[in-house]
């Protein structure tokens, strides 16, 4: 039985280490690292390399590299102060870019050589990418020469013009006196090739990297200083531009995902996608296959078609908008494209042909941007549509293209507006919660209104109750008083008067009098007394014998109620 088992385990290892994949055998060439293709660069491939350093900027870890007459880029992990000219071994993987990279993992320095010979190049070649790493060599003529900085380094940044285009050159240098002199001058400059790019990896431009100013030959310099160029009134420059633009027009086929008659159209196709200027009036449909005809610019470094003529083929494949985050939009991977995004509203306005939506994404705003279209057609005094209000404090998902403000995302972030194709683009998803700052703001004042209306009760009964005790109070001391009349023997009219007043003191000020029998009336008596409408009350004054000694009387109004406090006042009185 054993034997069976170590029989049925010693097959089975055999099976899996068959149906287990070969490793792969390093790339030991430039070469081999760049005629990889896409698919195959992004499955990082081993690479054991040795080359000869071209361009190497430390604090950002960019290396180009060349071997023969093959250049790559290496996104380098070393603390090593490379040199042009050092020759270096470099371990890693592939990884996919605009052309296949290298991302190194160990760099040895083995020793020091000399840069290859630079290949004069012209600027087509250069904008097709054809010597993409390569150390060239070009001519022109510098139109821009200025400071700047990546990476909170300062560099200097040429542009040269050449025959056919503009190329940037990015150069080491933190001295600002070393460009003086430069423009207009006429020069010759050996760099690597290599590209601008936007967010999406897609090409914008030319940009050669120089190590230093040692690497720029100045052939001729400009006759007159720039700046002593006569002032041009601002209305007349125009009269200045002198531009001839022999750029061919191209074709591109695409999904249409937005589109603004006479002004702006986007086309997408996969995870590509471009912005077309546009006079075109036609009504097309979103969602259509359409092709566009047009110049390529570049416009804040974003890829644009220019004069563009939009023809429809029909309904085309759908695109499906990818949900994203702020970070992931920002990032510039996705400019132009279809995408969605959640946040939550917090404001919205209608501003002259745009509704504005105000979105929130946790600690980042957005905006979402829904624009009318106008035409020549469009009847003079016409109202915009209503625009659609959602509650603030919403959670809603917004779909549309996102136009960022720049294509430059090596820089940080980049703010974007989303662009809205209709109303419907805006989902909502859950409506705002009870617990929000207006629901708080309703809730606060509601509380200051039952604090204030607690508050002015409680001074109410306070202040009620300090009356009824000072009131007692004078009671109490009229009391007393009668009591020391009576005890000191006064009068009896004066200690009758007193009590009358002590009654009329107690019934809030009712007339009160005291009439004795056979005798006087005494106290404050109405006039006219039996004739007027006043309710008397009257109450006898008990005595020893039967007969009583007289009666306090108090009068009312007849239209109040009789009142036991009446009755008990005057029964004390009388007692």
């Amino acid at each position: 039985m054993k034997l069976w088992v170590l029989i049925l385990a010693a097959g089975l290892a055999a099976t899996t280490s068959a149906a287990a994949a070969p490793a792969h055998e390093p790339l030991f060439t430039v070469a081999e690292v760049r005629t990889l293709s896409h698919e195959e660069a992004s499955r990082h491939l081993p690479v054991d390399i040795e080359a000869t350093v071209t361009y190497f900027r430390g604090y950002e870890k960019t290396l180009f590299v060349q071997e023969g007459e093959v250049g790559v880029y290496v996104s380098a992990t070393s603390g090593l102060r490379l040199q042009p000219g050092d020759v270096i071994r470099v371990r890693g993987t592939t990884s996919d870019s605009f052309n296949p990279i290298i991302v190194s993992n160990d760099i040895t320095l083995l020793g020091h050589g000399k840069l290859p010979e630079p290949l004069p190049v012209l600027w087509p070649s250069l904008a097709r990418a054809d010597y993409d790493c390569r150390w060239v060599k070009v001519h022109g003529k510098v139109v821009l020469a200025q400071m700047g900085s990546t990476s909170g380094q300062a560099i200097t940044r040429l542009l040269l013009r050449m025959e056919g285009g503009t190329a940037e050159i990015v150069m080491d240098n933190n001295d600002p006196a070393r460009i003086k002199g430069l423009q207009d001058a006429e020069v010759e400059i050996a760099a690597v090739a290599g590209e601008t790019f936007d967010g999406k990896m897609q090409q914008t431009g030319v940009r050669l990297h120089v190590p230093s100013f040692d690497y720029v030959q100045v052939l001729k310099r400009s006759p007159a200083d720039p700046w002593s160029t006569p002032a041009t009134p601002m209305d007349k420059v125009f009269g200045g531009e002198d531009i001839v633009d022999n750029t061919p027009r191209v074709r591109v086929e695409g999904t249409l995902t937005y589109y603004r008659q006479n002004e702006m159209a986007v086309l997408q196709d996969g995870n590509r996608s471009i912005r077309v200027l546009t006079r075109e009036e036609s009504p097309l449909r979103i969602g259509d296959r359409v092709e566009v005809l047009g110049a390529p610019f570049v416009e804040k470094e974003f890829l644009t078609l220019k004069l563009g003529q939009i023809r429809s083929d029909g309904p085309g494949p759908p695109v499906t908008p990818q949900l994203v985050n702020w970070d992931d939009v920002a990032s510039g991977k996705y400019s132009f494209d279809l995408i969605s995004i959640e946040g939550t509203i917090v404001s919205q306005v209608q501003e002259y042909a745009q509704d504005v939506y105000v979105i929130s994404t946790g600690q980042h705003l957005f905006s979402a941007t829904l624009r009318h279209s106008f035409s020549f057609s469009w009847p003079p005094g016409q109202k915009l549509p209503p625009m659609r209000q959602i509650p603030v404090g919403s959670r809603v998902r917004v779909t549309g293209v996102a136009s960022l403000e720049s294509g430059n995302s090596y820089n940080g972030p980049i703010a974007f507006t989303l662009l809205l194709r209709s109303a419907g683009d805006i989902a909502t998803v859950a409506g705002p919660p009870l617990l929000n700052v207006r629901h708080l703001i309703e809730l606060v004042g509601v509380l200051l209104l039952v604090v204030f209306a607690v508050s002015v009760r409680a001074w109410l009964i306070e202040r009620g109750a300090r009356r009824k005790i000072a009131s007692m109070a004078y009671l109490e001391q009229r009391r007393a008083r009668i009591l020391e009349l009576i005890n000191h023997a006064h009068p009896l009219a004066e200690i009758l008067r007193q009590i009358t007043e002590l009654v009329s003191a107690s019934l809030g000020g009712a007339p009160s009098w005291c009439q004795v029998t056979d005798g006087a009336r005494i106290g404050n008596s109405p006039p006219n007394l039996p004739s007027s409408s006043l309710r008397v009350v009257d109450h006898s004054i008990p005595s020893r014998s039967a007969a009583p000694l007289g009666a306090v009387s108090a009068a009312f109004d007849a239209r109040t109620k009789p009142q036991h406090a009446e009755t008990a006042a005057l029964s004390t009185a009388a007692g």
